[in-house]
């Protein structure tokens, strides 16, 4: 072995543990393909979220649909890979010695990474919606009011914005004065749709940013570091310094969601119970989730 190079202590494993890592792999995917196609309308086709939810169920469920992507994609780290070391076992070459690089452009660690960060960035942000939505109600939500006077027209206002609509298009204040009106609610908008999307491109975007940096300093990285067989884990996938900041990212971003989330469901449920009511069974599932995300996260050693 040349001077300079490293040696990572292999992970064991064998083909019993990589059949269970499958099975649980298989029953991540199929319960977040459920959790997709309930989002959606029925479709006996089993088609994808995007492709059969109308536009307003896509904006409000977008969030959920990238933390089951996300889990989907986390699933097939623990399916594909296993099933590649299964075949190696097999074949005699799973103990052949390999390099850092070698192990990345399997693509195994691809999966994980950016699956785990895209569920952890994605449940932050829920959490902060959650959180402008409870503390800043006015600036969340708005509501769309019709006034109907006596003669044929119609004035809807949103906010201070005013539009007006009459065929004759007389003067605003001069016709309030004039006419009799009953404004009442007629929807309720939020303000948030455009924001989701934008939110969500941005998620998708930071993770990509995230993976291009992990193969490239792995593709970059001057040591030559030398395993003693081909599980190729994240220790043997990626460089020190970007585990560290994997590991941070994620054990960050799902403390600080479930830490939002459960400060945002005290306040609206004991706080602001009448003005948030409707809130606190949307703020349930990400404090759930979120919680159980700590302790899966915290103890990542339990599933290579």
């Amino acid at each position: 072995m040349k001077s300079g190079n490293v040696t990572v202590l292999p992970n064991s494993t064998t083909a019993w543990e990589e059949q269970i890592r499958i099975v649980v792999g298989c029953v991540i995917f199929l319960s977040n393909m459920l959790l997709l196609e309930s989002i959606g309308p029925f479709d006996p086709a089993f088609n994808p979220v995007f492709l059969n939810m109308h536009a307003p169920m896509r904006r409000q469920y977008v969030f959920f649909t990238l933390v089951a992507v996300g889990d989907i994609l986390d699933s097939m780290y623990l399916i594909y890979p296993s099933i590649m070391r299964m075949m190696e076992i097999d074949a005699c070459t799973f103990w052949e010695e390999t390099t850092l690089w070698e192990c990345t452009s399997k693509g195994y660690m691809m999966l994980r990474i950016y699956g785990t960060e895209l569920v952890s960035l994605t449940m932050l942000v829920m959490t902060a919606e959650k959180l402008l939505a409870v503390f800043l109600p006015v600036i969340y939500r708005c509501f769309t009011y019709q006034i109907q006077p006596t003669s044929r027209a119609s004035i809807y206002f949103r906010g201070s914005r005013l539009k007006f609509f009459e065929k004759s298009r007389t003067d605003l204040r001069k016709y309030l004065r004039n006419t009799t009106c009953i404004a009442t609610p007629t929807s309720r908008h939020y303000v948030t749709n455009t924001a989701r999307f934008i939110a969500a491109l941005a998620c998708l975007l930071i993770c990509l940013l995230s993976l291009t940096t992990m193969i490239l300093t792995s593709f970059f990285n001057p040591r030559n570091v030398i395993q003693q067989n081909k599980y190729c884990g994240i220790s043997g996938s990626v460089v020190n310094g970007f585990a560290q900041f994997h590991h941070f990212f994620i054990l960050s971003c799902q403390i600080g969601a479930f830490l939002g989330s459960g400060f945002a469901f005290l306040v609206a449920k004991n706080i602001r119970k009448r003005a948030n009511k409707v809130e606190l069974s949307s703020i349930r599932p990400i404090l759930v989730v979120s919680f159980i995300s700590c302790i899966v996260v915290s103890s990542n050693n339990m599933v290579r």
